[in-house]
């Protein structure tokens, strides 16, 4: 499993991440940035962000999430329990950050770059 390293959070008008920047700067849960600017997937976080997204799109509340997180002993980032808002701002960020990805996949696969990013 790869080891996640978090650079020194940036402010928020500086990082080059667009719209899914956290209001505080840094970088979103279960993503990271390579030296090149790259946004790749995170794997120690990946499995819970999968699980999260998963059951976003099944529609249970961001509260029955954030319970079944914690009930396995599941922390964020920061190691604190997960809440409803955590919960609801990362399904909320889904759909851009996964276009991001995809976009820079695609433009990794044109330039005949190997390994596009998640």
């Amino acid at each position: 499993m790869t080891e996640c390293r978090y650079p020194k959070p940036k402010p928020a008008a500086d990082w080059s991440g667009g719209s899914v920047a956290p209001a505080g700067g840094g970088t979103p849960f279960g993503i990271i940035r390579d030296q090149h600017g790259i946004i790749r997937r995170c794997e120690k976080e990946s499995r819970i962000l999968d699980e999260i997204w998963r059951r976003c799109a099944l529609g249970e509340t961001y509260a029955e999430i954030a319970y079944a997180l914690n009930v396995r002993g599941l922390k964020k980032r920061d190691g604190k329990p997960w809440t409803r808002a955590a919960v609801a701002r990362l399904c909320n960020k889904t759909s851009k950050i996964r276009e991001r990805m995809a976009a820079q996949r695609k433009a990794l696969e044109t330039a005949g770059i190997a390994g596009g990013g998640a």
